[in-house]
């Protein structure tokens, strides 16, 4: 997935990478993935995996897709 998705506060952004992520089936990687899951639900999204930025590993996605929530605060961590 070498998809970005840009836009502006309360634009649908989050909504746009969670179809994505589901389409793709990819997992989420983000600040709270508790928070983040309870969104995608909301949403009507069911069945993704999403781990937090600490658990963002080599070993953890090995060849899998991934979605990342808020890239610029992934970076920083």
């Amino acid at each position: 997935m070498d998809k970005f998705i840009i836009g502006e506060n309360s634009s649908g952004k989050t909504r746009k990478m969670l179809e994505e992520a589901k389409k793709e089936n990819a997992i989420v990687v983000c600040k709270n993935p508790y928070s983040m899951e309870s969104k995608a639900n909301c949403y009507g999204i069911f069945g993704l995996k999403f781990i937090s930025y600490e658990e963002m590993n080599a070993d953890i996605i090995c060849g899998e897709k991934i979605a990342v929530d808020e890239i610029g605060d992934f970076f920083k961590h």
